[in-house]
Parts: structure tokens; sequence; C-alpha cells
């Protein structure tokens, strides 16, 4: 059971935690009390402790329940579960939504920088005929780009699509001249990459799988 000469300490100790936290001296406390120094004393020596209205004052003026003044025995309230549930969930999502819309925004900028390139070369006759490139060379960035966010943010099976875009997207811009001629030239070197690229991430995948077990 707490004794009134235990309040008074603990109230004396608190008072003067809560007075040097926020930097004030015992002048300008008492001052906003409308109180003399004196009593500030008083009351920090565990001297003396003061009415309800000013205790309610004073834990007003410090942010903090009364009962963290007056109760020696006072424990914060433990967060409610339901709401830190709620918590994580939209902080979950958010950082969802963030690895979904950064790389979303750097591919549709990726396809801006080869819109305005494109436009730029069909108005400069000498190169008019290598406008529809910027395109196919901005795919290949934008599968680049995606190759190193999905390794960072998404799941193994994004990387091997990521991947796998960057080879068929290179294989067909470095064969586009003779591509509509002799379509093996495109088909099968990036065929073979893509076999090896698969076996790549299942032997990754299952070496991965047996250090866990």
């Amino acid at each position: 059971m707490t004794n009134e000469e235990q309040i008074k300490n603990h109230f004396a100790k608190r008072l003067i935690e809560l007075r040097k936290e926020k930097g004030i001296t015992q002048l300008q406390l008492a001052e906003s009390l409308n109180y003399s120094d004196k009593a500030v004393s008083k009351w920090e020596r565990g001297e003396s402790i003061p009415d309800a209205y000013t205790l309610l004052k004073i834990a007003k003026l410090f942010s903090v329940p009364l009962d963290f003044l007056l109760d020696c025995e006072y424990t914060p309230p433990e967060e409610n579960s339901e709401e830190a549930e709620k918590t994580d969930e939209k902080r979950i999502g958010r950082k969802k939504a963030k690895h979904i819309f950064i790389p979303f925004i750097s591919a549709l900028g990726t396809y801006f920088i080869a819109s305005v390139a494109f436009f730029v070369f069909k108005n400069i006759p000498s190169v008019q005929s290598y406008a529809p490139l910027a395109f196919q060379y901005a795919t290949v960035a934008v599968f680049i780009v995606l190759t190193v966010f999905s390794s960072l943010w998404w799941k193994r099976i994004w990387q091997c699509v990521c991947v796998s875009g960057i080879i068929w997207s290179v294989g067909f811009c470095m064969t586009y001249p003779v591509f509509m001629e002799n379509f093996k030239y495109f088909l099968i070197p990036c065929a073979i990459l893509q076999c090896i690229c698969i076996l790549i991430f299942v032997f990754v995948h299952f070496l991965k799988r047996d250090k866990k077990d």
C-alpha cells in the first residue's frame, strides 16, 4: 500500500525529471502555475504536494497522465494489439504499393525518354530510319531496370521473368535487320539463353531451399 510520504517522494522525483526534461527552472514552473518558486521547491523536496486542481495543471503542462505523477506502481498502458496489427497492415500495404509504383514510374520514364528520342530522330532526315530503334532499346532498358527492382523487392520467379525479357529484347534488337528474312537467327540463340536462365534460377532455388533445411 502506498502511503502519503511515498506519494510525496514519488511526485517530487517525477516533477524534477519532467521539469529538467522540459528545460525550465523552478521559477518558470511556478509562474506558469501562479505559485511561488518556494512552493515548487517544497514539492521537489517531498515536503508537500499541490492541490488536485494544480496537479491536473501540472499533468497537462507536461502532457503526462495524473497517475504518472502520483502512482508509484504506475506502468504505461500496453499498446492495443488490434491497433498495432492495423498499423502493421497499413505499413506493409504502403511498402507493397511502393514496390510496385517505383518500378512502374521508372519504366514509364524510360518509355517517355524513348518517345522524345523517336520524335527527334523522325525530324532528322539522316537518322529517320533509326527512329523505331528508340522503343526497342527502351524495352531492353526497362527490363534491366525491372530486373534490378525484382532482385531487391520481388519474388524469384519475377527475377527470372525480367531476365528473360532482357534476353529476348536484346536478341530482337541485335537481329532486327534480318529478323523477317531468317527467323532462326533470332529464335535459336534466345531460346538457348532462355533455357540456361531457367536452369540457373531452378538451381539457385533448390540450393537456397537445401540451405534452409
